[in-house]
Formats: C-alpha cells, sequence, structure tokens
C-alpha cells in the first residue's frame, strides 16, 4: 500500500464505520499531513478522498482555531459547525475574541450557532469594517493634514475619540470638533450664541485629524488646549470655576486687566532698576578706563583685587581647581572650594604687591586655553 492509499484509508475508514470514527481536529490534522506528505493540492486530495473540496477546506479551516476553542471542538463542547465561524475570521485576535465570547456566554455555557453568528457579525465583523474604512481614509487624507502641519490621530486615540460602537465624537475623550462651540457645561449662562473653537482660537491652537463612524475625517481640537488657547486670545466665555481649575487667567474681564496691569508695572520697575545700575556700571568703567590709561591705577592693589575677583567669578570649577593645582603656592583647606582658595589667596596678595596680583590674573585668563592646548604653565 502506497502512503496515499494508507492515508485515504485513515481518512475515510472511520466514516465507514470500520474503526472508531476521527475527531474534527484529528481530521483536520490528517488532511494537513496528507497535502505535505503527499505533496499535492487540495482538489487533488478532496477526490482522492470522494468528498468535495469545500469539505476540505472547511476542515482545514479549523486548525486556525485558538487553543482553547480546539479542546471545547475535541471534548464535544463546540460543534465544528460553530467552531468553523471562529476559525475563518481573518486575525489571530479576532478569533481569540471570538472564542472567548462564544465559548463563555453571559450566565455560562457556550452559545449557540445562531448566537455566535450574530455576535461575530454585529460586533467583531463590524469592527473589522469600521478599521478598514479608518484606514482607508487615514491613508487618503494623510498628505493633506501634513500639508497643513494638522496631527492625524493613532489608531488608539481615533477609537477612543470615536468609539465603533457608539454614533459621533465621545466627549470624555478629551477632543472637540474645531468646527464647533465649545460644550454648554463649561460656558456662562449668559453666552447664548458661542462662536466655533476655530473662530476662538484662531491659528493659536493645533489641529488633530480623525476619523468618524461613517469613515469620514473630522478636525478637531483638544479640549483643554483650545481653551487655554481661547484664553490667551481674551475670549472671557467660559465658567469661573472651570476657568480657575484649567488655571485660566481671564475668567472675568475685571480680574484680566487688573493682571495685566500688575504685570506691566513689575515689569517696567524692573526695566527702570535695570537701566539705573547700567549707567552707573558705565560711568564707574568710563572713569576707570580714563585712570588706566593715565597710568593713575595700573599699579593700584584695589584695581588688581577687583580684577581678579571678577576674573573667579566667571571661571569653571575644573579651571579653577586645575590652576590651584598648577599654581603651587595655593594651598587649597579641607572643605574649601578651588574658587574660595584663589578668592582668599588674592585678599592675602593685596598687601604684597600688585605683581603677584597682575600674575594670578594672567593665570585666571590663560586657564581654559592652557588646559585645552596642553602649554608649559610656567
Amino acid at each position: 500500500m502506497t502512503d496515499g492509499e494508507a492515508l485515504a484509508f485513515m481518512l475515510t475508514s472511520g466514516s465507514e464505520g470500520n474503526v472508531e470514527p476521527l475527531t474534527p481536529i484529528e481530521e483536520a490534522e490528517g488532511y494537513s499531513a496528507a497535502l505535505t506528505t503527499l505533496k499535492i493540492t487540495q482538489v487533488a486530495l478532496a477526490k482522492q478522498l470522494g468528498v468535495t473540496e469545500v469539505h476540505v477546506s472547511r476542515v482545514l479551516t479549523l486548525l486556525q482555531l485558538p487553543a482553547e476553542a480546539r479542546a471545547a471542538v475535541e471534548e464535544g463542547e463546540l460543534s465544528p459547525k460553530t467552531a468553523y465561524l471562529i476559525a475563518k475570521l481573518e486575525g489571530s485576535d479576532e478569533r481569540k475574541r471570538a472564542a472567548d465570547a462564544v465559548l463563555h456566554a453571559p450566565g455560562g455555557g457556550v452559545l449557540s450557532y445562531r448566537q455566535a453568528e450574530d455576535y461575530i457579525r454585529r460586533n467583531i465583523l463590524a469592527d473589522v469594517e469600521h478599521a478598514r474604512r479608518v484606514a482607508e481614509v487615514r491613508a487618503k487624507v494623510a498628505e493633506a493634514v501634513a500639508a497643513k502641519g494638522q496631527v492625524m490621530l493613532s489608531d488608539d486615540e481615533n477609537e477612543r475619540a470615536f468609539p465603533p460602537k457608539d454614533k459621533g465624537l465621545s466627549w470624555s475623550s478629551g477632543y472637540a470638533p474645531l468646527n464647533a462651540p465649545p460644550p454648554a457645561d463649561i460656558l456662562k449662562d449668559e453666552v447664548s450664541s458661542p462662536p466655533t473653537f476655530a473662530e476662538l482660537c484662531g491659528e493659536a491652537v493645533r489641529v488633530y485629524v480623525g476619523v468618524d463612524q461613517r469613515g469620514i475625517a473630522v478636525e478637531l481640537v483638544k479640549l483643554d488646549e483650545a481653551v487655554a488657547a481661547a484664553d490667551l486670545r481674551e475670549h472671557a466665555i467660559f465658567r469661573e470655576d472651570y476657568a480657575r481649575r484649567k488655571g485660566l487667567r481671564n475668567h472675568t474681564p475685571a480680574n484680566r486687566r487688573t493682571e495685566e496691569a500688575a504685570d506691566r508695572k513689575a515689569r517696567e520697575a524692573a526695566e527702570a532698576k535695570q537701566a539705573e545700575r547700567d549707567g552707573a556700571a558705565a560711568a564707574w568703567l568710563r572713569a576707570l578706563s580714563g585712570a588706566i590709561e593715565e597710568g593713575k591705577h595700573w599699579g593700584s592693589p584695589d584695581y588688581w583685587a577687583m580684577l581678579v575677583d571678577a576674573l573667579i567669578e566667571g571661571m569653571t570649577d575644573g579651571d579653577a581647581a586645575w590652576l590651584v593645582d598648577a599654581m603651587e603656592t595655593i594651598a587649597l583647606e579641607e572643605g574649601q572650594t578651588p574658587k574660595d582658595a584663589l578668592r582668599l589667596f588674592n585678599e592675602e596678595s593685596y598687601a604684597v604687591t600688585p605683581n603677584v596680583q597682575a600674575s594670578l590674573a594672567v593665570g585666571i585668563a590663560l586657564a581654559p586655553r592652557l588646559r585645552a592646548s596642553g602649554a608649559d604653565t610656567e
């Protein structure tokens, strides 16, 4: 007996009543083994077994069942007819979802064939079709969305904004239609005809694009971002409790004007004080420059002490540490920073000679360049 004849005998003998019938899963595994061993098509196998090609295809499809569903078929809890409804779904996630629903019906037990068919049609196939429409629309509008500087919602965000089982936008998603007015519950009672978010925000808010349940692209805004943008443009139309909760400033026009006036006054005072400091510093620098040019302060310890202090202030910690180590005359005490050691040395040198301070000033000024080039510090 050839391999083909042996397989044919094995797969048909049960149906002829010679041995215990094969379970649907065993039959499917046998068909799969026959196709692999004999290297034939499903059409050829069907002819050899004396069954229809459709029968072979349906039986083989059962091998796509999730493990729990396969076990249920083996144990006789799930009929092959109902199992086929699950197995023929395209995605493994969809098959797993369908198997869970069919095998764990509300109240216990297993869904009947009609119940399983209805559940799969209303839920899984409807969701698959919705996802297909959304993907198709997203692909069509993606280029235009990018060209406008808008943001396309991710798959998860789109499903949250437009739940497949609902109609329209879910306000709990945090998004709102760009071309619709804000929700009434966040507006002041006296606002009877509010403008749309597009009119409120102009170009001050980021625009997102989602695809609704009908497969139509919808321009959206994030509610918090849009309210904040409207606030910045002084549209004081939001309820005061909502405005305070969101940290907005313009919940009343009077508050807005008061805060702006206080900000302006503080800014003007700071600018005036800085201008006064700048003027005094410029006058002092001009006087010092003139005195140095005349040779009055070049050898003055006061001049060098001031210069070294300014240079130390601008040093990096790394340069200061390197200079203390390089200048063997400076001792770094425990708990003392390199900059503090340089400042102390500057104060002690004041009573000695300006030349020591001048040498320290040169070392500070050249430290970054010397460290970078590796030049000899001597």
